[in-house]
């Protein structure tokens, strides 16, 4: 059976036109889209381009990747100098040739390894060929949270000839490292009791509430609310908002409905919701 990649890859500004984006193209299956921060998937970028964006733009990329399903990562060649935002790193030349731990693509791309990142928070796969014999990293990501996507660099030249025939390689290689970004949420089908509910923002208050602390009824989560020191909502409103809940058939079963927890991750509330319930663990 082929192996293939659980999400979509694109290729990134520069790359998309650039003679090492025909390396990916001929041994990948490469995506087109317009557009600049797509629902899901692997975007490419050379370093060096990243390295020279503006920060806002870098801040955008930063948010992209908080939903799990995203992932960014940096190719050969970099700058030397920071990476930017949203991680703490930067790139030196290397002056040595490393080697490689394990089999696999990063000890066929050693010898061509010009660059070394370093900084605060490396996160690394050990299994997925990370690292080198000296423990120093080739590749490096970073999650916002335990369920996001991530942001990734890897001094890896993976457009080099080298990999023109070993394909299967370079998948297995991209398909361990793209697990770190977690899988999109799968979108369902709407209830016919959800249809046409429009949600306002205080009932992404109240879901953002009642994911975080999972209450046993509706009572206790009333009570933990009108005490809380983060989420603000006049019991008045929140007792109204969970009511209308309750109408369209979103809380059931002293539990929120399916539908009532794909709106709330697929709104900008989500982040919270997920450090709120990071905390009441």
């Amino acid at each position: 059976m082929e192996l293939e990649l659980s999400l979509p890859l694109y290729l990134k500004g520069e790359l998309l036109t650039h003679r090492r984006g025909k390396i990916f193209k001929s041994l990948l299956q490469v995506e087109v889209t317009e557009e600049d921060f797509p629902d899901q998937g692997i975007c490419l970028m050379f370093a060096t381009e990243y390295q020279s964006l503006y920060k806002p733009v870098q801040e955008k990329w930063g948010e992209w990747i908080k939903q799990p399903g995203r992932l960014l990562l940096l190719i050969p060649p970099f700058h030397e100098k920071e990476i930017g935002a949203p991680v703490d790193w930067f790139v030196e030349y290397r002056m040595d040739t490393p080697k490689a731990e394990k089999k696999g693509i990063s000890r066929l791309l050693a010898k061509e390894t010009q660059f070394v990142v370093k900084g605060n928070v490396l996160q690394c796969d050990r299994d997925g060929g990370h690292c080198w014999s000296d423990h120093s990293l080739n590749t490096a990501f970073y999650r916002p949270h335990s369920h996001s996507g991530c942001i990734a660099a890897t001094v890896l030249p993976l457009w080099s000839v080298t990999l023109i025939d070993q394909q299967t390689a370079l998948l297995q290689w991209l398909s361990l490292l793209a697990k770190q970004a977690g899988l999109p949420p799968v979108k369902k089908p709407e209830s016919s009791e959800a249809l046409g509910f429009i949600f306002r923002p205080e009932h992404h208050t109240l879901l953002v509430h009642l994911w975080s602390i999972q209450p046993t009824s509706k009572a206790i989560a009333l009570e933990k609310l009108e005490h809380s020191k983060i989420l603000q909502l006049a019991p008045v409103t929140a007792k109204r908002c969970f009511e209308e809940l309750e109408q369209a058939g979103l809380w059931k079963g002293e539990r929120l409905k399916e539908q009532a927890e794909l709106e709330l991750k697929n709104s900008p509330y989500w982040i919270y919701a997920e450090v709120l319930r990071e905390d009441n663990q």
